[in-house]
């Protein structure tokens, strides 16, 4: 009984006050804890977003058929250089463009693989 009059009897002003200021205190973490959070989510998810277009490397790329027949390629000569090549539908090469010397070449060849004209 003693213990319900004390809960009931009003609070000394002081006392509101601290209630008050640790009440405001309390809103004020939850606020700046909030934006933290926020503040992580959008440094993680910029971090894995893509920073330019992807890229794509490789030594040599065939583009080929449905049968796989390949008709054109684009890539390095054994000696390093670069090369492209345009087939026929039977696979044969009868277009090569590449840089020999430091300079660029077109050859065209015949079905036989015959040298029909070449441009340096």
């Amino acid at each position: 009984m003693a213990m319900e009059n004390i809960m009931r009897a009003p609070m000394p002003d002081a006392v509101m006050e601290r209630l008050d200021r640790l009440e405001r205190q309390i809103r004020l973490w939850r606020a700046f804890g909030a934006l933290a959070v926020l503040v992580a989510a959008l440094l993680l998810f910029m971090g894995l977003a893509p920073s330019g277009p992807p890229i794509v490397a490789a030594q040599r790329f065939v583009v080929v058929d449905g049968t796989g027949t390949p008709y054109a390629s684009f890539g390095l000569a054994g000696d390093g250089r670069p090369v492209m090549g345009l087939n026929d539908k039977k696979g044969t090469t009868r277009v090569m463009i590449g840089i020999v010397d430091g300079e660029p070449e077109v050859v065209l060849t015949s079905g036989e693989r015959t040298v029909r004209w070449t441009a340096r």
